[in-house]
């Protein structure tokens, strides 16, 4: 499931370069993973170092790691 993640966040990057930022709702509907797994897997992803997330005052925003 991580690798979903993974593949289309850099699918994001590929089609809209450095400014492919994702919000979680996002990526629940196109990896169709569960809200309540999601979560962890994204908290995985982050201690990895594989993706970096920009925090907003009301919607966090997610982008793999370049």
């Amino acid at each position: 499931m991580k690798q979903q993640i993974l593949d289309f966040l850099q699918s994001r990057f590929d089609t809209f370069g450095l400014g492919a930022g994702t919000t979680f709702s996002e990526i629940v509907f196109a990896t169709k993973i569960k809200r309540e797994l999601l979560g962890p897997l994204l908290f995985e992803l982050l201690d990895e170092k594989k993706i970096t997330v920009r925090k907003g005052e009301h919607i966090d925003l997610y982008f793999i790691q370049t």
